[in-house]
C-alpha cells in the first residue's frame, strides 16, 4: 500500500528540525570529586564550591525533559561529575525509553561493578571517559583527585561487563583534552585506547575561556601538523580518531541546561559569564527560544562573536579586548 503524504504534513516535518535545537547538554550536578587543572581556573571565577554543589532533582529533571520533546540527543556533562548524581541511571533510562540517544562524559573514577551494571541496564548509548595522559604523575597533575590506574581498571571492568552479557552499549570513547601539558603524549594515549579496547579516541584542543589559560592551548598551526601524523598512527591500531573536535556554537544546534534549569548556548557562556535566556523550571521552551534576546543572539552569531567564544578559539587577549565593546552591546540576559 502506498501512503500519500499531504503537503502540509511534509512541510511541518521538514520545517521542524530546522528551527529547533537537536542536542541538549544537561548538567545533572555541580558536585565533583576531582579538581582538574583547567576546571579549577574556571571555578576560581565563580562562587561555586564543588564539594558542596547541587544536584538537579529527579522532579526538576522530569520537568525539563517534558519541555524538550524535539531533542534527539542528550549529553550529561557539566562542572560536576555525573556519576555523583544519585539518580543518573534513572535519568538515562527515562530518556532511553523515549527513543532518544544518550551520552555521559565522566572522569572515570566511579566505574565500580554496580555502576557498570547500571550503565548497561540504563540503555546508555555512549560513555566518554577522560584520560589526558599515560603518565601517572602528569595525569595526577591534570586531574587532581583521580588516579590513572583506577580509571583504567574501571574501563576494563565495564568492557568485561559488556562482554559477559554481550552488550554493544554503551559504546566507549576515550576523550582527550590536548594542551601543552600532554602534546607529546597523544600517540601514547591512542595506544592506551587500543590496549583498553576503546575503539574511538576524541581529541579536542583546550577550551580557554579565560586569558590565563591561553598559554596552555596548542596553536592551530600545530594542530594541522599533528592531525595527519595522529590519524596515520590511529589507523595502524584500527582506532577511529576524531582530532581536535570543534564543538562550538557555529550551527547553534544545541543548548546547555544548567543544574538550576537555565538555558544557555554553552557551558562557558554561563560559567563565568552568566549568560542565559530563561529557565525551563519556570517557563516553556518556546518562550525562551523565541525571546527577543535569544533570537538576536542567534541572528547575529557568529558575526558578533561573544568574548568567551573568542577565547575558546585561541584568539589573543588583545584581540578579545578590542571586541569587548561589540559583544557587550549584545542584548543577551546577563
Amino acid at each position: 500500500m502506498i501512503r500519500i503524504l499531504s503537503p502540509r504534513w511534509l512541510r511541518r516535518k521538514l520545517k521542524r528540525p530546522s528551527h529547533l535545537p537537536t542536542l541538549a547538554t544537561m548538567e545533572p550536578t555541580t558536585r565533583c570529586n576531582c579538581r582538574c587543572l583547567y576546571c579549577r581556573a574556571l571555578i576560581s571565577k565563580t562562587d561555586l564550591d564543588l564539594l558542596h554543589g547541587r544536584d538537579m532533582s529527579l522532579e526538576e529533571f522530569d520537568i525539563v525533559l517534558s519541555k524538550l520533546p524535539f531533542i534527539r540527543r542528550f549529553e550529561f556533562v557539566g562542572l560536576g561529575e555525573p556519576f555523583l548524581h544519585p539518580h543518573l541511571f534513572d535519568m538515562i533510562a527515562r530518556i532511553s525509553r523515549r527513543g532518544k540517544r544518550t551520552c555521559v562524559s565522566t572522569n572515570g573514577t566511579i566505574l565500580d561493578e554496580d555502576a557498570c551494571a547500571n550503565l548497561i541496564g540504563s540503555g546508555l548509548d555512549f560513555l566518554r571517559v577522560s584520560i589526558d595522559s599515560t603518565d601517572p604523575d602528569t595525569f595526577a597533575k591534570l586531574r587532581v583527585g583521580a588516579e590513572l590506574e583506577r580509571v583504567k581498571a574501571g574501563v576494563r571492568r565495564l568492557v568485561n561487563a559488556k562482554k559477559t552479557i554481550k552488550s554493544q552499549t554503551p559504546a566507549l570513547i576515550l576523550s582527550v583534552v590536548a594542551s601543552r601539558e600532554n602534546q607529546r603524549e597523544l600517540k601514547e594515549i591512542i595506544r592506551l585506547a587500543h590496549t583498553l579496547e576503546i575503539p574511538v579516541v576524541r581529541i579536542r584542543n583546550l577550551y580557554a575561556p579565560l586569558p590565563e589559560m591561553q598559554a596552555k592551548r596548542i596553536p592551530d598551526l600545530e594542530n594541522l601538523q599533528l592531525v595527519e601524523e595522529l590519524t596515520d598512527f590511529a589507523k595502524t591500531l584500527q582506532i577511529e580518531l576524531h582530532t581536535f573536535v570543534e564543538e562550538c556554537l557555529r550551527d547553534l544546534r544545541g543548548i546547555y541546561v544548567t543544574v538550576d534549569g537555565y538555558v544557555t548556548p554553552c557551558i562557558f557562556a554561563y560559567y563565568p559569564e552568566k549568560i542565559e535566556f530563561g529557565n525551563l523550571l519556570k517557563e516553556g521552551f518556546n518562550s525562551i527560544w523565541n525571546s527577543p534576546e535569544y533570537k538576536e543572539f542567534r541572528r547575529t552569531f557568529p558575526e558578533k562573536t561573544p568574548r568567551f567564544c573568542k577565547l575558546c578559539k585561541g584568539l589573543s587577549t588583545e584581540e578579545v579586548t578590542t571586541s569587548v565593546k561589540t559583544t557587550s552591546t549584545s542584548s543577551v540576559r546577563v
